[in-house]
């Protein structure tokens, strides 16, 4: 018991180590769950060890709760998928971008069915030599997705842990992201980024500290002005003062939006990036929007905006293969092995 507290000690610490130092790293979420599953077995021993029955509770809503996930989380998730494209089709444009939990839903209800055939005529596929290439070939095909849906999981974790961070009132500036323009206006999405940046920057004024919002966005080929523009209009408008607003107009890409950020902000001599910089952009987009800063060069934290709760989840699966492809190199070579193994 005390080797157990002591193993799940040291994951707690490790873990806490992590999400302060390397919060952006996808080792974060791993950390978090090691710690997690040895709290889960330092609690099992002690249920059985001294027959405690909170303890035993726990243990048993845990496994009741994993088995749901084993046997029907396929059928769950799918399910979920679409009801929420249906609910998506009503209140946004058809597009690819907003049909993502759709396309992965059909997906998964086509492998739910394949599985399922497959292991109806397993007998026959032993049977015949190519029909057993075909298996294995399906078997592959299952561990590919087992490891899309544990790097998901990481990777969701890790946009909800940075979501946590909550600043002081001492950034001397704030970049926020810019989104594209509807109408030649900021959209809802982009108007929520930039509430939350004005939220701050009036709560750090009120407090007699410096604050400087820092726009970046460049213009789009459909667009009549820079979203940077159109964001300092628009903050203008909510009361920010012009005299505290700086605009970055030549940013296409997120990348792109901290490494100009960055060039504007480093004309300042006295600054020091870690403690008085900070992004703003919305939930869904903070972690990657983290990445891309210290690839840059800038260890800075983000500040998260809210997002229309039916709109989430097709920005989430967005994110996931917009980071998964950021590491296309590494995790194309993780699927290759995985293949490789198997046959």
């Amino acid at each position: 018991m005390i080797y157990l507290l002591f193993i799940c000690l040291l994951l707690l610490i490790i873990f806490l180590l992590v999400n302060h130092f390397a919060r952006y790293s996808l080792f974060n979420s791993l950390c978090l769950y090691l710690f997690l599953i040895g709290l889960s077995l330092t609690i099992a021993y002690y249920g059985f060890d001294h027959r405690n029955y909170l303890a035993l509770i726990y243990v048993l809503i845990v496994f009741i709760i994993f088995m749901i996930v084993i046997l029907f989380g396929a059928y769950i998730g799918a399910g979920l998928l679409l009801i929420n494209a249906k609910i998506v089709s009503k209140k946004e444009n058809s597009s690819l971008a907003n049909s993502l939990t759709l396309i992965l839903g059909i997906g998964l209800i086509i492998y739910i069915i394949c599985s399922i055939f497959f292991f109806i005529y397993l007998d026959i596929f032993k049977i015949n030599k190519f029909m057993q290439i075909v298996f294995i070939a399906w078997q592959t095909i299952g561990l590919v997705i087992s490891f899309f849906i544990i790097h998901f999981i990481l990777v969701m974790t890790n946009i909800l842990l940075v979501n946590l961070f909550k600043p002081h009132h001492n950034y001397k500036y704030l970049i926020i992201l810019g989104a594209g323009l509807i109408n030649g206006k900021v959209s809802p999405l982009l108007a929520s980024r930039i509430d939350r940046a004005i939220f701050y920057y009036q709560t750090q004024k009120n407090n007699n500290q410096s604050c400087f919002l820092i726009f970046s966005g460049g213009q789009g080929h459909d667009e009549p002005c820079s979203e940077a523009l159109a964001m300092q209009t628009y903050a203008l408008e909510k009361g920010v003062n012009i005299d505290d607003c700086i605009l970055e107009q030549n940013s296409t890409t997120t990348y792109q939006n901290m490494l100009f950020s960055k060039q504007i902000i480093s004309q300042d001599n006295s600054i020091n990036y870690e403690k008085d910089v900070l992004f703003v952009t919305s939930n869904y987009h903070l972690y990657r929007g983290g990445l891309f800063a210290r690839k840059v060069g800038l260890k800075i934290q983000g500040l998260g905006s809210k997002t229309a709760f039916y709109f989430l989840p097709n920005a989430l699966i967005r994110e996931y293969f917009a980071i998964f492809w950021n590491h296309k190199k590494r995790n194309i070579i993780v699927l290759l092995t995985i293949s490789l193994l198997h046959f």
